[in-house]
């Protein structure tokens, strides 16, 4: 009988060593034979038991009942896996009554197991379809009274289950809201339509919700009628819908900056190639004419011309926002007094300019100069706006906390932000160009009143200070320029240092590559004036030729950086192998290839942006030599 039974046999020692087993237990954990199974298991709490807990409790049942019958636990097979099993099992004693060994049978029950799992999740299965549906879901009977209702109607109605099955809508609704929905009630009930409509509930904190529901009949078995009813609460949906729209429309206006922006950026480059040339020329033809003369005031008008040129390509760079700039903390009311003292010498006195700032606004991460350019901007539209018939301008600035809820639009982190409004009293902003009044070049003012980027430039300095802008105008009344950007806990700069550069001059040897030939010859000339011993170079191959033949003859480099076959960057690579303590100085148009912190990382002493006036060369270039001077 041993050897033959169906169940699984076993005889253990107190200790929990397997001291017999027939075939069929062997058979239930996958061991070839009864031997191999109580070779393999010394220890059964901890072998066989998935939780050993379970065989205390066992062994703690037998210990006091002495017999055990279905304890019901989890084993593991010789390959690792659970299986569910029934063990019946019985302590035996020796002659002075102590536990001498434990047998038993052990019946493998992972099928029952299963299908109880089964059972028990198909009776919940109704349940939980009613429940996982996330809009309210409710049946009615005939007299109106809710018979089912799901969580989320019970969470919509701001009370539990208990409370609504049985009782009907004028239990809980205002009296029209209840006339309203027991009206739509009757239509399904005595005509049997589907009936689907807008309605209005308040909740239970006196909030109202646009519903749109949909109410069907039910017929069951014995002919009483229901209604099957499920509420999707459309109130947010609507909202997020005009939100989606608005949404949208800022998002193809960022495509469009984005798109027209990376064609400035090409535009730049090239622009400034053709500057660097025209402005050296005219400064060193300035340096050489007396004072006073007509040449003087020609050449003035070119180099003024060059200087407005830079400016306009340094604001395409910002308004594409691939210009590099050194951001610091700054104190935005020390800049705005800056703006306003400046501005109060030109803007004619009928026109007020009202303060309202708030002194303690703590600064932010910027460049100065780029808030000086915002501030500006706008000030001169406001200007503009009040010109011809007179009004005030108002500047105001105060730190504001931005919760969540406030920033569900204009797409910023919730935190301190430092938000400065200029309003003017002036003609207002027509509707129909609202949405294109920061779009690169669209301008309204009279040809030389504005280049048309005042605005681009400002929205895209914002954007990259991860700041947002808002418009609010009214034709004839006026227009407010909001803008909001994230305050730093660090103390800011109180001014704007100025300075005046000079001429340093030098003797010392200088290898100059660039592929465009006005661009080596005008630098050239300039380096000569200053005292410099000059070789050129209009190929960068033809540089590192020159370069590994007399590796010790050259005390800088200054090289182009956007050159064919070989980059400015890979140059300067190639010539600290052959000389590493040799001092190079990278200038370029416009990169997105190597930024100012990428050229020092390998080694490159400066970084110089075209067009280079002789001050800022000479400067740069005496500063590099002596500092590489000193380190020898």
């Amino acid at each position: 009988m041993f050897e033959n039974a169906l169940e699984g046999l076993f005889c253990e020692s107190a200790d929990g060593r397997l001291l017999n087993a027939n075939p069929a237990l062997a058979h239930i954990l996958e061991y070839d034979s009864p031997q191999a199974l109580i070779e393999s298991v010394t220890d059964v709490r901890h072998q066989l038991y998935v939780n050993p807990e379970e065989r205390q409790v066992l062994e703690a049942c037998l210990a006091r009942e002495r017999n055990v019958i279905g304890f019901e636990t989890q084993i593991y097979r010789r390959n690792g896996d659970r299986i569910w099993v029934s063990i019946s099992a019985r302590m035996v004693l020796d002659k002075a009554g102590r536990p001498a060994f434990i047998e038993g049978f052990i019946t493998d029950i992972s099928d029952r197991k299963s299908a109880e799992d089964a059972l028990a999740e198909s009776r919940t299965y109704l349940d939980e379809i009613i429940n996982a549906v996330a809009d309210p879901l409710f049946v009615k009977d005939r007299e109106h009274r809710w018979v089912l209702v799901n969580n989320a109607m019970c969470t919509f109605m701001g009370r539990p289950r208990e409370m609504l099955l049985g009782k009907s809508d004028y239990d809980y609704l205002p009296q029209h809201e209840a006339d309203e929905f027991w009206a739509k009630d009757e239509l399904v009930l005595t005509r049997g339509e589907t009936n689907i409509n807008e309605e209005s509930l308040t909740d239970v904190k006196g909030n109202v919700h646009t519903l749109l529901t949909k109410k069907s009949l039910y017929t069951d078995k014995r002919g009483e009628l229901f209604i099957v009813a499920i509420i999707q609460d459309i109130t947010d949906l609507k909202q997020a819908e005009a939100e989606k729209m608005l949404l949208e429309a800022r998002l193809t206006q960022s495509q469009k900056m984005e798109a027209v922006g990376t064609l400035a950026g090409g535009i730049a480059h090239d622009f400034n190639n053709i500057l660097q040339p025209i402005m050296g020329y005219s400064e060193l033809l300035k340096n050489s004419l007396a004072s006073e003369g007509p040449q003087q005031r020609y050449v003035d008008r070119i180099y003024q011309s060059c200087i407005r040129a830079k400016d306009l390509v340094t604001q395409i760079l910002t308004f594409s926002r691939q210009s590099e700039h050194t951001r610091e903390p700054v104190r935005v009311q020390t800049i705005l007094k800056e703006i306003i003292k400046l501005s109060r010498s030109t803007i004619p006195s009928y026109i007020e300019i009202q303060q309202e700032i708030q002194q303690d606004c703590a600064p932010v991460v910027a460049d100065p100069t780029q808030l000086h350019q915002i501030a500006m901007n706008l000030m001169i539209n406001a200007y503009h706006a009040v010109e011809h018939s007179g009004g005030k301008i108002t500047i105001q600035l105060e730190e504001q906390r931005l919760e969540e809820r406030d920033l569900a639009i204009s797409g910023l982190q919730p935190g301190s932000y430092a938000v400065l409004s200029l309003i003017d009293t002036g003609c207002g902003i027509d509707p129909a160009i609202m949405d294109k009044i920061f779009e690169p070049y669209f301008t309204t003012k009279a040809q030389g009143k504005g280049t048309g980027l005042g605005l681009s430039v400002v929205y895209g300095i914002v954007k990259h200070m991860q700041g947002d802008i808002k418009v609010f105008s009214e034709v004839g009344k006026g227009t407010t320029f909001q803008i909001a950007l994230p305050t730093s806990e660090a103390t800011g700069r109180t001014a704007i240092p100025a300075s005046k550069e000079k001429y340093p001059s030098g003797t010392e040897r200088i290898l100059l590559v660039d592929d465009e030939i006005l661009i080596v010859e005008s630098s050239e000339s300039i380096l000569s004036e200053l005292g410099y011993q000059v070789t050129s170079q209009s190929s960068s191959t033809a540089a590192l030729e020159c370069f590994r033949t007399h590796p010790n003859a050259y005390d800088l480099v200054i090289t182009d950086m956007a050159m064919p076959t070989m980059t400015g960057e890979q140059l300067a690579e190639r010539l600290m192998e052959i000389n590493p303590e040799i001092p190079i100085i990278i200038c370029t148009g416009f990169s997105e290839q190597i930024g100012r912190e990428k050229a020092k990382a390998i080694g490159i002493k400066e970084f110089l942006m075209k067009p280079i006036a002789i001050a800022e060369m000479s400067q740069k270039v005496r500063n590099v030599l002596d500092q590489s001077r000193f380190l020898q």
